[in-house]
Order: C-alpha cells, then structure tokens, then sequence
C-alpha cells in the first residue's frame, strides 16, 4: 500500500476529484530533469484543462491502468484508491491506495531489490518550491543487540 497527505478539501481539487470518480492514480517520481514541468502542474488550471499538455510533460498508459502515468517519469506508481483519512488537527486527508503496478530502470534495483534512487536522479520536494538531489552515503544490516552495525551498500 501507499499512503500520501492531500491538502484540505477547501478549494477544488481536480486530482482528488478525478480518482476519487475514477477509482486509480498513479504516483510519477520527479527527476532532475523535468523539475520545472513538474512543478508547473501545481498552476490552477481551468477544470478540463490538461495539466499533461500545459506543462509540457508527456501523458503515457501502461498495462491498460485506467490512470495516466508521466512518461518522463523514470519511477511509476499505478495505484487503486483504497480509502482516505481526515486529519480533524488540519483538515488534510490521508490517501491510501493499493499498489498495482511499479516501474523503474532495472539498473536502480539492486540484487536484493533495495532501490539506488539517486541512479535516477530523483527529486526530494523540499516544501512547496524546493528541490533537492537525495545521495545514498550509508545502507546498514538490520540492527541486532550487542552487534556493530554492518555496511550492506553494495546490495550483499
């Protein structure tokens, strides 16, 4: 499953709107590389106005998903919306959707199928107008009493 925090319901919410009717989303990781069309999709556009042909960003459908995908995207999420959550402190929603479908360069999977997001050149949000390159420094064994921890960096 996958989880995500949306805004409150206090203005409209086009995204919220269309899988909610919908039943399915998808979750496009943002690269370095399409960092400024992505954010564009942010603007408040006219409802009906393609978020996909006014950030230049290229709308794509896989394995007959009902939901779009980003095809600049090097990581795809496609989603079932599942159930949501009110936060009563805020107003925000937590959304929950079940994983269905997940694609990614086979290159950033390691052999024990951690993910090198930074092979991908992934994108942390940082706020609503920040954006930053995440490294991997360190990947250490699970944590047992009385052991020093254990670098497993290269995937062992």
């Amino acid at each position: 499953m996958l989880g995500f925090i949306l805004r409150p319901l206090t203005v409209r919410r086009d995204s919220y709107n269309n899988f909610k009717s919908a039943g399915t989303f998808t979750v496009n990781q943002v690269s370095h590389g399409i960092i400024k069309a992505a954010h564009h999709t942010s603007a408040k556009y006219d409802e009906g106005i393609s978020e996909f042909k006014k950030s230049g960003l290229t709308e794509s459908y896989l394995d007959d998903f009902d939901a779009p995908y980003v095809a600049e995207s090097p990581i795809k999420i496609g989603c079932r919306y599942i159930n949501e959550y009110e936060i009563k402190e805020n107003g925000c929603l937590l959304i929950i959707g079940a994983i269905e479908h997940i694609y990614m360069p086979e290159d950033s999977i390691t052999k024990d199928g951690w993910v090198y997001l930074d092979k991908t050149e992934a994108i942390s949000a940082v706020g609503l107008d920040g954006y930053a390159l995440p490294k991997i420094i360190e990947r250490l064994a699970y944590a047992r009493p009385d052991e020093h921890s254990k670098s497993i960096l290269d995937g062992a």
